[in-house]
């Protein structure tokens, strides 16, 4: 599940009108938290929208009522075409590609 590496830009510091810049090499952003339905999910689409691969944690999500939550991992998630995965999942993933 190795993606691209992408090199995202961001302000270092606007301390004194400095311009330093950093890059950082982040190529995936792993989702977790809550409301399911909306802060997960609007935050994963701006990662996507950015170039980011974005795997959620179907384990680490959760949301006011059982309907959102399901809605939320059964359909929503799956429009990113990324996996959804378990903590479990993810980690054993993380450690095969460290």
């Amino acid at each position: 599940m190795r993606a691209h590496t992408m090199a995202a830009s961001a302000d270092a510091s606007r301390k004194r009108g400095s311009t330093s810049r950093v890059c950082l090499c982040i190529e995936r952003v792993v989702l977790a938290g809550l409301t399911s339905h909306t802060c997960v999910e609007g935050t994963g689409r701006h990662a996507l929208e950015a170039g980011f691969h974005v795997p959620f944690l179907s384990d680490g999500v959760a949301d006011f009522t059982e309907a959102a939550l399901r809605a939320a991992i059964d359909l929503s998630y799956l429009t990113f075409g990324h996996p959804t995965l378990t903590i479990d999942a993810f980690l054993d993933m993380a450690r095969r590609d460290a």
